[in-house]
C-alpha cells in the first residue's frame, strides 16, 4: 500500500505538469 501511494503520488505530478502545459496551449489558441 506505501508502494501505491507513493507512486500514486509521483505519477499525478507527472501528469498535472504535461497537462498544464497542454492546456494553456489550448487556452492560448
Amino acid at each position: 500500500m506505501e508502494t501505491m501511494k507513493n507512486t500514486v503520488t509521483y505519477l499525478p505530478n507527472e501528469l498535472i505538469i504535461q497537462i498544464l502545459l497542454r492546456l494553456p496551449v489550448k487556452s492560448l489558441i
